[in-house]
């Protein structure tokens, strides 16, 4: 993520040049960003899913394991909030550059 946010140096320069507000540029990402969140957590579950439900099966005999629900909710919970921290920080952290330098070679 930081990578590609790096990468779009010229175009928040571009973005800023033509009146757009660090607000208006911070707005995007984040949409993008939460786009992301959700995609991770619907792929990531599914993959843990085919993961822990024959290990679940082997140990228990249930496809249901007997965890609660709790650490679930904390490890997407961290993600989520890594995967935005990643997005807005590397997004400050380029923006910062001036409009002119991010535009030009």
């Amino acid at each position: 993520m930081v990578a590609a946010i790096t990468h779009r140096r010229a175009e928040f320069g571009r973005q800023r040049l033509a009146g757009a507000t660090p607000a208006q540029v911070f707005r995007p990402v984040s949409v993008e960003g939460v786009l992301l969140v959700l995609v991770g957590i619907l792929f990531g579950s599914l993959a843990s899913v085919a993961a822990i439900v024959p290990y679940s099966f082997a140990r228990t005999g249930s496809a249901v394991p007997d965890e609660s629900a709790l650490i679930y909710l904390v490890i997407v919970s961290i993600a989520a909030v890594l995967t935005m921290a990643t997005c807005l920080g590397a997004t400050r952290r380029t923006i910062r550059t001036p409009a002119i330098r991010a535009v030009g070679p």
